[in-house]
């Protein structure tokens, strides 16, 4: 098998589908998650806030534990088979479990939906860590790497389309409450099943045969001067996509109580209006990747940034605003965001000396899972500082407020916080 063919034509595509598990596993709890511990479980703000944000932060270890590890299996599956297998039969289990447990009701509840969550998110990193590493690794190609990349992330986004979509819409459309969420969770459990065996099935064994003694010794490669050594642009990646991930994860995980303290509608509304957002991403993924080739990563990143902090704005005006022209323009720069993202960072990762593909992988999911639930708990504690009240079924106008800020002005200065670093790694 040539390298080149190793991962293209219908491989690619059985391959790729993977993203479509990974978006619906990354998008439900990013949704729904705070949303069912505060109004379903009773959950205070507060700690529905930590319930998010500890699992994701426990990434940060993990992760890059797992690319290490992965970067240094030897079997007859390969290196990263193993580890996809492994969260292909963990993520669908856990995710189950996570929406489907009889809870206590109230605080009680907070222990343990943190402990699901945090068995899901590692169960997830399993799969998504070899997975992601995959691009970095199949050429030393730039275009087929992006190429890679790109059916990777159009599966992820149809992924993330139909998790905001129909996560919401099944746990509404069968009664809502906790009984909602159950059939909810085995639904998308079973669809994402399937994907992620596809992955397994269609992932090589190797791309290129190892070399004897190319590798740095394991213990080696977390040495803060290995994790330094030729990185400096993946850091610099890597801080700008964590900034990035923190106003899309609060936008996303604001929606439900914008949509009904805001826009006056219904909480089964939030699947419409992020199935909005997700689906102008998927549109216009292809269009992000023509620009990438003609303009650059780099410039599609920063006009891309630009776009969405704009349209969270709209989110903030005071007289309602149509919810799905807003939603369609917070997806459009969304796909930008992502596109350009990893296909920068697949050049970085390529680019680090020593075979430490899984490794530098693994602290970028980390990153990538930290951003996201860092966005859902600082929103959480917002509402939590603002006077939201939990199940509450009448808001002080203090807390509305509130909740009007954290979905509008945080997400713009994350997006121009993350510009500015950006430009400051440009000059180095």
């Amino acid at each position: 098998m040539t390298e080149r063919a190793a991962l293209a034509g219908p491989r690619l595509g059985f391959w790729a589908l993977g993203g479509f598990g990974t978006g619906v596993i990354n998008t439900v709890p990013a949704a729904l998650l705070l949303y069912f511990c505060t109004e379903i479980l009773g959950i205070s703000p507060g700690l529905a806030a930590l319930a998010v944000l500890l699992p994701k932060l426990s990434a940060i270890l993990w992760d890059p534990i797992v690319g290490g590890w992965s970067d240094n299996t030897r079997s007859r599956m390969g290196r990263r088979r193993p580890f996809i297998l492994a969260g292909t039969i963990g993520v669908p289990l856990f995710f189950i479990l996570l929406f489907s447990w009889p809870y206590p009701q109230g605080d009680a509840a907070f222990l343990p939906v943190m402990l699901f969550y945090l068995l899901m998110t590692s169960a997830y990193s399993l799969f998504a860590v070899p997975f992601v590493a995959v691009p970095a690794e199949a050429s030393p190609d730039p275009v087929v790497r992006e190429r890679i990349t790109g059916w990777r992330i159009g599966f992820a986004m149809i992924g993330v389309f139909f998790g905001a979509a129909a996560g919401p819409f099944i746990a509404e459309t069968v009664g809502g409450g906790r009984g909602g969420y159950m059939v909810m969770s085995i639904t998308i459990a079973a669809m994402c099943l399937f994907a992620l065996t596809s992955t397994f099935f269609a992932t090589p064994s190797h791309f290129i045969a190892p070399v004897a003694g190319e590798a740095s010794p394991a213990r080696a490669r977390f040495r803060p001067s290995a994790l330094i050594r030729g990185a400096g642009r993946f850091w610099t990646l890597t801080a700008v996509y964590i900034l990035q991930l923190i106003g899309i994860g609060a936008v996303t995980a604001l929606t439900p109580y914008w949509m009904v303290q805001l826009a006056g509608l219904p909480a089964g509304e939030t699947g419409t209006a992020l199935g909005a957002m997700f689906l102008a991403t998927i549109v216009t993924v292809p269009l992000w990747m023509r620009g990438i080739a003609r303009w650059g990563a780099s410039a599609a990143l920063i006009a891309s940034a630009a776009m969405f902090g704009g349209a969270a704005l709209l989110l903030a005006m005071p007289d309602r605003v149509p919810m799905l022209p807003v939603y369609v323009a917070l997806g459009v720069p969304f796909a930008g965001i992502q596109v350009a993202a990893f296909a920068l960072v697949a050049h970085a990762i390529h680019a680090i000396p020593d075979d430490r593909e899984g490794l530098f992988t693994g602290i970028w999911t980390a990153g990538e899972k930290s951003g996201l639930a860092l966005g859902a708990a600082l929103s959480g504690l917002g509402l939590q500082i603002g006077g939201f009240v939990s199940a509450a079924p009448v808001q002080s106008a203090e807390a509305v407020e509130t909740l009007r800020w954290l979905i509008a002005a945080g997400p713009l200065a994350c997006m121009l916080l993350s510009l500015a670093l950006l430009a400051l790694g440009n000059r180095k």
